[in-house]
Parts: C-alpha cells; structure tokens; sequence
C-alpha cells in the first residue's frame, strides 16, 4: 500500500488515495458494520470537537467526510453497510 497523498486547506484535512483499496484499508481493523461505524461515529465527534474536518478522495474524487459532526460519502455507505447521506 502506498501512502496517500495529504494536504491540507484550512481545517481539512484531504487524504487522496490511488485506489478505492486502498482507501478501505483504514478500516480494516475494525471487522464488522457496526463497529466501523461506531469507530466512524466517535472520529466524526472527535474532529468536530476539534474544529477539524477529513475528506478521503480516490484519484482526487471525493468518498468520505468528515465535517461538523456528520459524515457522508460513498466509501462510507460501501463499507459500514448502512444508507448515509450523500
């Protein structure tokens, strides 16, 4: 696996992968829905209360974020088995 490219704007921080495997990676230690999207869960809260926001990008397309508590994307719908808003 290759490191993501990281930039930052502001308070985001951007990690764009060269592939959607790659992406998923993340969360390989956590091996079930629910608990991915708990661990999602509680890093949402955590970067809110922070100030900060995680946008994951695939080739430079958006497919997650993390912003102001919320999450949304693509991957995170793919990978915690659940309808999030997109």
């Amino acid at each position: 696996m290759s490191a993501p490219n990281v930039e930052a704007v502001g308070n985001k921080i951007i990690l764009d992968f060269e592939t959607l495997e790659e992406a998923m990676r993340l969360l390989v230690p956590w091996p079930n829905a629910m608990k991915r999207a708990e661990v999602a869960s509680k890093l949402s809260e955590s970067l809110a209360g922070i100030g900060l926001a995680v946008e994951l990008r695939v080739k430079g397309r958006s497919v997650a974020e993390f912003t102001g508590g919320s999450m949304r994307g693509s991957l995170l719908n793919l990978v915690m088995g659940t309808r999030q808003a997109s």
